[in-house]
């Protein structure tokens, strides 16, 4: 019961054991529409712990990436809200899937470092297009992957 209380102590949060309140006061701290941003970040990000795509500790790094990706207006009309909070989602879902890669079995990651290899080069990407084949060779050396 509020009403019977005497006191109420807080104490500063620890930043590094709650990140998601650090990116909270990030947010804050730049104004504009990163709030939209956080905000449909973070629900791309906790649905897709929901449905284990990624671990707990991933969500707030999902956020973060996407928060440094989709550009801030600051000034912004309700339309330019609307249209942060979908980017930011949309950006998260497209950061989503290198994090579901990454945590996918290594003959999954050869496969896709490969097929990525594959198009870098065809767009004439060629040092992108060695460092996956790289990353790809890493792997086999490594015993996860036995072949090319």
């Amino acid at each position: 019961d509020f009403k019977k209380m005497q006191s109420l102590t807080f104490e500063t949060p620890d930043l590094d054991r709650f990140p998601g309140l650090g990116l909270a006061y990030d947010a804050l701290a730049e104004g504009g529409t990163m709030g939209a941003i956080l905000n449909g970040a973070n629900e791309i990000a906790v649905d897709a712990f929901l449905h284990d795509r990624i671990r707990f500790g991933q969500i707030a790094q999902l956020v973060e990436e996407t928060m440094h990706a989709v550009p801030v207006v600051h000034h912004a009309t309700l339309d330019q809200v609307f249209e942060s909070d979908l980017l930011a989602r949309a950006k998260a879902e497209e950061l989503l899937k290198q994090i579901t890669l990454l945590n996918a079995p290594p003959a999954i990651r050869a496969d896709a470092l490969f097929k990525q290899a594959a198009l870098a080069f065809r767009e004439k990407h060629y040092i992108a297009a060695e460092n996956l084949l790289l990353k790809k060779l890493m792997l086999m050396q490594n015993g996860f992957v036995k072949h090319i």
